[in-house]
């Protein structure tokens, strides 16, 4: 499921993930999502 949509998968998790914190700044926001992407790929390998 995730190599299969794996870019609409990471847009819906970083657009969630900023919709529920938008008090956290756009760069860790998006190096949340870079550590929620490592581990998905590690745990799809």
């Amino acid at each position: 499921i995730f190599f299969r949509g794996k870019n609409l998968s990471m847009a819906r998790f970083t657009y969630e993930y900023s919709r529920r914190h938008t008090k956290l700044a756009v760069p860790i926001i998006l190096r949340v999502a870079k550590g929620y992407q490592e581990l998905l790929e590690k745990c799809f390998q």
